[in-house]
């Protein structure tokens, strides 16, 4: 008997105990090839940024190690939440909570509190800080028993699955911890424990209705959480207006939300593509062209936002480039002189609103260059309507004063300013 309950001990590793409840088996000897039930369920889908860059630098046996430490710490909370694991697929992690949605949404809370402290606290000099992207998805699977008479495993079989994974995905593009489906959120219990926003429309393969997607962003330092409450509504109706193809109002709407919490990736993400579309529609792209300006790590200055902001005034400028060597039609040229000056009128004014909140002693010198910078760009926009052609000394120019404006004025200034103090 003894032996028996060590046996079952060891097969409950590989197969939870879970699995045999759902199905409504007293014991793993008797389960079998094809059995299987229908159950509505939430899927908890997560997995490493930049796993892959992570592993390169590892041994095999680094990595092993590195991939352990990291599941010790997870799988309990999903565990403590009510959550078991159907499987662990390399650096990613598939969960099933059988009970509610809020069990997984809280199980991400959690799990992202967790990683914070281990990053600040537990790491030692060769530990990588681990970030995680996390999808939640709910609705009716199949979990069941697939295989041969050779080998056989329990699994979870559902299109729930696969879009709980898509949510992962594309966190990483809009910067959340937490991506939720509305199908999730329509089942939660105590809908106002948690604090959302609505985020975008997913399309999902094999169905034409495009399915509402948010944020969870309980899981933000306290700060962010407050600033993201406060900006709620700015920025959801910047997400309307761009699904609407209203891009000028959501880039307006954007930029009033960076300017309360510069720290917002998705609003980020969101302003860098109306911006684009403003000027090029929904679907057309500049082809590559050799670039007046390479972006490098030598023109970060350490404020995620500021740097975000460059690298993007740094495609604007290119795309200016392209657009004056290929000889572009007049309205194109004209559209990404409009853009560089929208834009950067954007950045200037969250930069400054920066500035202010850190109290810069050197503003208004900065404030002024801006205003001069301005000036000049729609110089250059009046002189083009008007007919002139945009010479090779105006790209000159605009190369030479942001990249100097960049690693003297940015760089050395504010950054210098506000890692010295903050």
């Amino acid at each position: 008997m003894e032996k028996y309950i060590q046996l079952v001990n060891a097969y409950s590793k590989f197969i939870p105990l879970e699995f045999l409840s759902i199905l409504e088996k007293e014991d793993i000897l008797q389960l079998h090839l094809g059995d299987m039930v229908k159950k509505e369920m939430t899927v908890f889908y997560t997995d490493i940024r930049s796993f892959t860059t992570i592993s390169e630098s590892l041994t095999p046996e680094e990595n092993i190690v590195f991939l352990n430490s990291y599941l010790k710490k997870a799988v309990p909370i999903i565990s403590k939440n009510g959550g078991f694991i159907d499987k662990f697929i390399g650096d990613a992690i598939l969960a099933v909570f059988p009970k509610s949605v809020d069990d997984a949404v809280q199980t991400g809370i959690d799990l992202i509190h967790m990683l914070r402290n281990y990053n600040l606290n537990e790491l030692s000099e060769k530990n990588y800080k681990i970030k995680v992207n996390i999808g939640i998805n709910s609705g009716e699977m199949m979990i069941g028993v697939i295989g041969n008479d050779n080998r056989m495993e329990c699994t979870v079989i559902s299109d729930t699955v696969n879009t709980a994974a898509r949510l992962e995905e594309i966190g990483k593009e809009y910067g959340t911890y937490i991506t939720i489906s509305n199908y999730a959120i329509a089942n939660l219990e105590e809908f106002e424990r948690f604090h959302f926003r609505f985020l975008d429309r997913l399309k999902v393969r094999g169905k034409e209705i495009l399915v509402p997607i948010y944020e969870v962003f309980d899981c933000d330092r306290p700060e962010v959480i407050e600033k993201k409450i406060d900006t709620k509504l700015i920025f959801e109706q910047g997400v309307l207006h761009y699904i609407q193809k209203e891009y000028n109002k959501s880039f307006d709407k954007f930029v009033e939300v960076l300017k309360i919490n510069p720290d917002d990736k998705a609003a980020l993400f969101y302003l860098h593509r109306a911006a684009h579309y403003m000027t090029y529609g929904f679907s057309e792209t500049l082809l590559q062209t050799e670039k007046l300006i390479v972006w490098t790590k030598d023109y970060e200055i350490g404020i995620f936002v500021i740097d975000e902001q460059h690298k993007k005034l740094v495609e604007i400028i290119n795309e200016l480039h392209k657009a004056i060597s290929d000889k572009m039609e007049t309205g194109v040229t004209y559209r990404i002189l409009q853009q560089l000056n929208e834009y950067t009128l954007a950045h200037f004014s969250i930069e400054e609103e920066i500035m202010k909140k850190i109290k810069y002693p050197e503003f208004d010198l900065h404030k002024a260059m801006h205003g001069s910078f301005i000036d000049k760009v729609n110089r250059f926009k009046d002189d083009y309507l008007a007919g002139k052609k945009l010479s090779g000394e105006i790209m000159v120019f605009l190369r030479e004063w942001l990249t100097n404006h960049i690693l003297h004025s940015d760089k050395d200034g504010i950054g210098k300013f506000y890692f010295q103090n903050f």
